[in-house]
């Protein structure tokens, strides 16, 4: 199909201030979303985690050069926690 305009057809000028659309605040909330899904997806455990790698290497080295202690974890526990020996902070137990 071929049609004769009056005027001819011109291209309008590229957008360069996109104020009116928000658009910073799109493109952070695009930024947020994906973050959350990689949070979300069930494989994100099989990629590599530098920050937690890093971390754990720095408190490995901490621990063996003795700047910090190790405890069983159920060692540091509050006491008013250990739920095992009957005590809690509510006084629940044993009710």
């Amino acid at each position: 199909m071929t049609v004769e305009l009056v005027e001819p057809f011109v291209w309008p000028n590229e957008v360069t201030d996109f104020a009116p659309w928000d658009r910073d605040f799109q493109i952070s909330q695009v930024r947020d979303t994906k973050k959350e899904q990689a949070k979300l997806n069930p494989q994100r455990n099989l990629t590599e985690n530098k920050e937690r790698r890093k971390s754990l290497a720095q408190q490995a080295k901490d621990l063996l050069e003795g700047r910090v202690g190790w405890k069983p974890t159920w060692q540091s526990i509050p006491e008013d926690v250990k739920v095992m020996q009957g005590a809690t902070s509510s006084g629940m137990a044993g009710q």
